[in-house]
């Protein structure tokens, strides 16, 4: 959480590097992640790509969350938001 803070005030106070700065490795994959979850909606929606399809790709988008929501109910025994 405090290296969160100190990007988010760095980032404030150099606009010029902040774009560099939030695309890290990570957030590239959490793009690509939402971005493929996305067309397979769409593709679904079109009635290109069946039910299963879209309920595999809504499961690995939710996987970081639900991943977090699991591991912090082990660490701290308690139910966190996102796990719902």
């Amino acid at each position: 959480m405090a290296t969160e803070a100190k990007t988010d005030s760095a980032m404030l106070s150099n606009p010029g590097s902040s774009l560099r700065t939030l695309l890290i490795r990570e957030r590239w994959i959490e793009i690509a992640r939402i971005i493929i979850v996305a067309i397979v909606a769409l593709l679904y929606a079109a009635e290109i790509l069946p039910l299963g399809v879209l309920l595999i790709a809504i499961a690995f988008g939710l996987y970081p969350l639900v991943k977090t929501g699991v591991i912090d109910l082990i660490r701290e025994r308690k139910l966190a938001l996102r796990l719902l």
